[in-house]
């Protein structure tokens, strides 16, 4: 062995010596420096520097590269943090603060021992095994921050859908509640929004005050109060304010406001309070049939014929049943406006001057329209 190889082995051995010291150091330094180390309990975190400086040295010293179990260890790290919380890029800055650190440390004792630091490659070959650990603590890291905001998805989404059933009362709700950052003893609008340009700045400032989640290709949600971005923008389908223990049905009249307010190309804030007669069109069941049987019982639902008359009755009740107003909109002559009204009273048997008759025209068309702008 000759003398500098001598002090090559020097090195090394001064450089074992300092491992404790230098996880210390590099305990202290991440906290200083990086202070998102702070959300991992002390003794967790210098216990994985101690390992991880260790495997370092003795891979550099063994001129080699990580070892399965070295691999695992190196990963187990990158998903600890994770689970903790820490952003992936404070945790690669951590691993190369702490190899900096490291590496200096060894290339000091190699200057005090006079070694040559062209020969010197211990340095080197650390970084390598380093960069290699990075990668794999990285991956692992990518891999649990992705299950835990799978995870989160989720636990929101089965937390919506509960409240959707209202299958949450007493104890679980409030546990469930608090949970999700909503005050149970409070009240709230159910809101649903359906795709948009704009929707995802209405879910985060849903989030901000409320709760917000993905349901059947909507957002949904709960606010404390109507945010400002509701206003204007795309639609936002409201039901009336509630206690949470009542969101079901808040919930069930925003679904219904939503389907009125986008068959009327509605935008902005939309609450059921806006449309209630639209919406109990929708909940009539049975006896809605049975309006629009009283109405179009006569005409054929297929053919051109019943396309007209449709058309021509809803512009002549969207236009207060202003004949000349009417007529400008369809691009006819007001005398054939007259006659195809004329024509369906003597079809339907209905009359557009009887009120009710008016109700049951204008119940079926609102239905018509809200049915059909659906997929």
């Amino acid at each position: 062995m000759d003398d500098e190889e001598r002090r090559l082995r020097q090195v090394m051995s001064a450089f074992e010596n300092d491992l404790e010291m230098i996880a210390e150091k590099g305990c202290l330094l991440l906290l200083e420096r990086l202070p998102d180390h702070a959300l991992i309990p002390i003794d967790e975190l210098r216990e994985s520097i101690r390992v991880s400086v260790r495997a370092g040295f003795d891979a550099v010293n063994e001129n080699r590269r990580a070892t399965p179990g070295e691999r695992r260890m190196l990963a187990g790290i990158g998903a600890h943090r994770a689970s903790y919380g820490m952003p992936l890029q404070t945790l690669v800055r951590g691993f190369r603060l702490v190899a900096a650190y490291a590496a200096d440390v060894a290339a000091q004792h190699a200057r005090d021992l006079g070694v040559d630091m062209s020969r010197f490659t211990a340095r080197s070959r650390l970084w390598h095994w380093v960069m290699e650990g990075l990668e794999l603590a990285a991956a692992e890291h990518r891999r649990v921050e992705l299950e835990m905001v799978r995870a989160d998805l989720d636990q929101r989404s089965s937390f919506l859908r509960d409240l959707l059933a209202g299958s949450l009362s007493g104890a679980r709700l409030a546990e469930a509640a608090a949970a999700n950052g909503l005050d149970p003893e409070a009240r709230y609008l159910a809101f649903r929004i359906p795709p948009s340009a704009g929707r995802l700045r209405l879910e985060q400032a849903a989030n901000e005050i409320g709760f917000a989640a993905a349901h059947q290709g909507d957002i949904a949600g709960l606010v404390p109060r109507l945010p400002l971005s509701f206003r204007n923008g795309p639609l936002v389908a409201l039901g009336r304010i509630a206690p949470l223990d009542a969101a079901a049905a808040s919930f069930s009249q925003a679904a219904l406001t939503l389907r009125v307010a986008r068959a009327l190309g509605m935008s902005g804030a939309v609450s059921i309070a806006d449309v209630p007669v639209q919406a109990a069109v929708l909940t009539g069941g049975d006896l809605t049939d049975l309006v629009i049987d009283r109405c179009f019982g006569e005409i054929p639902k297929t053919g051109r014929h019943r396309e007209v008359i449709e058309n021509t009755l809803r512009v002549y009740l969207d236009h207060d049943l202003h004949v000349a107003d009417a007529a400008r909109a369809l691009h006819i002559h007001p005398n054939t406006l007259r006659h195809r009204l004329n024509r369906f009273e003597e079809r339907s048997g209905l009359s557009l001057e009887r009120l009710t008759d008016l109700v049951t025209v204008w119940w079926t068309l609102q239905h018509l329209r809200i049915t059909a702008a659906e997929p």
